[in-house]
């Protein structure tokens, strides 16, 4: 058996016992650590009270999306699917920004964009996925969006996000 001694930027170690392991914890963790290692500086939102909500099926995206909103200072929380999007506004509870990916089962970004508007939800929602086909993009944008952008979320098409959503954002 190969055992790997892994070392995250938090100062903790784990000992993990296998390839498969090894690189399942690179998937989720390293290649993180190189992405926002790579970013650069970015614009600073602490002193805000900005507060989102990340909906998407994908643990990759759904880390990706959370650290950039984080690398902001962006107050966030993350979800699975449209369903469960829809119940957490149910709950009361609100945010300024809703970042929607467009596939999601059980229910997804266009069904949940649909029902969050008819519900009366005012949070600012924008359509982040890899359909990019123009008929698509359409009939997202139909569904209630206020702003797309095409899958990779980027801090700088982030920052394009909360500019054009009137956020004001000092690069």
């Amino acid at each position: 058996m190969i055992l790997f001694l892994c070392y995250i930027t938090t100062g903790l170690l784990l000992l993990i016992r296998d390839c498969n392991e090894f690189l399942s914890f690179c998937h989720k963790h390293i290649f993180l650590e190189v992405f926002f290692a790579m970013a650069g500086e970015v614009p600073n939102l602490a002193e805000s009270k900005l507060t989102a909500l990340v909906v998407d099926d994908n643990f990759v995206n759904q880390s990706i999306h959370h650290k950039l909103l984080d690398r902001l200072g962006i107050k966030n929380d993350v979800v699975c699917n449209g369903q469960e999007a829809v119940d957490v506004h149910c709950s009361g509870r609100n945010y300024d920004l809703i970042l929607m990916d467009m596939d999601m089962p059980i229910m997804n970004g266009i069904q949940a964009t649909k029902r969050l508007r008819e519900m009366g939800i005012e949070s600012k929602i924008a359509g982040v996925t890899t359909r990019a086909e123009e008929e698509e993009v359409k009939e997202f944008m139909e569904a209630g969006l206020n702003d797309f952008q095409e899958k990779p979320l980027t801090i700088s098409k982030l920052v394009s996000i909360l500019h054009n959503l009137d956020f004001y954002v000092q690069a």
